[in-house]
């Protein structure tokens, strides 16, 4: 099992731990990546749609997963998420875009999960205004 797919296996795991549920995962949308889609109902009545990146680290040594989220990736996952919200139609939902960190290695004992709420806005204006004349 590659390193990535282990961190996503751990990552998932631990967001449905946290009451969240996984819709789906290594979506391919809008010439993007989507690692995770999932549902956190516990963010008011309507609930919330949670588009999660997952940066798997055998280590912090160089910044760990949260300095991988350049803003050309931060594009790319907004972009995915747009393209995916236009497709299932939940241009009207709310939203987030979280980063979980899985630090360790498969085999290693257990790993450090960093869970980043709201970790980045969804920055692509072109993007929200093509929802907006939708």
């Amino acid at each position: 099992m590659e390193t990535g797919t282990w961190g996503e296996d751990i990552a998932e795991d631990f967001l449905v731990s946290a009451g969240l549920r996984i819709l789906a995962r290594n979506v391919v949308c809008g010439g993007g990546e989507l690692d995770i889609v999932a549902f956190d109902k516990s963010r008011g009545a309507a609930g919330e749609i949670v588009f999660v990146e997952v940066k798997t680290r055998a280590s912090d040594a160089y910044g760990g997963g949260k300095a991988a989220m350049t803003s050309a990736k931060r594009r790319c996952v907004c972009k995915a998420a747009s393209a995916y919200m236009r497709k299932h139609d939940l241009l009207r939902r709310a939203f987030r875009f979280d980063l979980i960190e899985v630090i360790g290695r498969k085999g290693g004992g257990d790993p450090l999960i960093r869970h980043y709420r709201n970790a980045f806005p969804m920055k692509t204006s072109s993007v929200r205004r093509n929802w907006r004349m939708r």
